[in-house]
């Protein structure tokens, strides 16, 4: 049975395309975390984290997922019409005095590519993690016995 006016696969392509953008979130908050400097705020490790830092990175991740819903509507105007999303940043925020030269300039777009670009050079040319190794290093460091030699 065939619903009229139901493109299944486009819904479920929207639905895989915006889980993909907010699980890129996740993982680059896993990754990269609440940073002041070198130094993670709130580490996200096996075993390892406090209650605080799971709500520090929570809210992290909840803010990312403002923009990240803002962008799949704009992408695909289509699938977001006629819904709560819609109404609100289609004539709600959009035409707001504040947001409207934002709007009309597509900031928000450009600022989210020039965010992507930037991080897919930086992880070009630095592929490894090295905070992860210095961490490694560290933790074998800090659990031999005196007097062993490394």
């Amino acid at each position: 049975m065939e619903l009229p006016g139901f493109p299944l696969f486009g819904v479920l392509t929207f639905a895989v395309y915006s889980f993909y953008l907010l699980w890129a979130c996740v993982k680059g908050n896993f990754k990269l975390g609440l940073r002041l400097a070198f130094w993670k705020i709130y580490p996200m490790e096996w075993g390892k984290t406090k209650m605080n830092a799971f709500l520090a990175n929570t809210w992290i991740i909840l803010v990312c997922s403002v923009p990240t819903v803002q962008f799949c509507a704009t992408s695909f105007p289509i699938y977001a019409r006629e819904t709560s999303i819609d109404m609100l940043f289609g004539t709600q925020i959009q035409y707001l005095n504040v947001f409207k030269v934002f709007w009309e300039n597509n900031v928000f777009i450009v600022a989210m590519m020039c965010v992507i670009l930037l991080t897919m050079i930086y992880l070009t040319m630095r592929p490894k993690d090295r905070a992860k190794e210095v961490e490694d290093e560290l933790r074998v460091l800090a659990n031999r016995k005196p007097g062993e030699n490394i």
